[in-house]
């Protein structure tokens, strides 16, 4: 994982940008952004088969695809927003996500933006949905 921030004063909050080609990158970078007060981007390097779920979304940010997809490899959700956190999605593919309860692909307690060019296609282990977006969703 790369994570550049930009020059500044001491104490100076910037927004961050990081990489992932793997699980544990895409953690840490996840992990990274939600502890900056600014809308960070993470950007994809590789596809991502998880190996273990992500931690929930809990800042604003952005993850740039690139083209490339997550996938839950039917054991995992992908994604989860929760209440505070504000995700947007741009150039990716979200499949095969698993979850027992909604939206094993993402579940979204807080604020979601997809672009045209992001994709969730619907899974068959998601019971209830492939996307659970029941707040905000641009």
């Amino acid at each position: 994982m790369l994570g550049t921030w930009p020059s500044g004063s001491p104490g100076t909050s910037h927004a961050a940008a990081y990489t992932a080609g793997t699980t544990a990158e895409l953690s840490a970078a996840i992990t990274a952004a939600n502890e900056s007060p600014d809308a960070d981007t993470i950007t994809l390097t590789a596809d991502i088969t998880l190996t273990v779920a992500l931690p929930d979304i809990t800042s604003e940010m952005t993850i740039q695809g690139d083209g490339f997809f997550v996938s839950g490899n039917n054991a995992v959700r992908v994604f989860k927003v929760s209440a505070s956190g504000d995700l947007t999605l741009d150039h990716i593919t979200v499949k095969n996500g698993s979850a027992s309860d909604f939206g094993g692909g993402i579940h979204n307690e807080g604020t979601l933006t997809i672009t045209p060019a992001a994709r969730c296609p619907a899974t068959r282990q998601a019971p209830r949905a492939a996307a659970s977006i029941p707040s905000s969703v641009q």
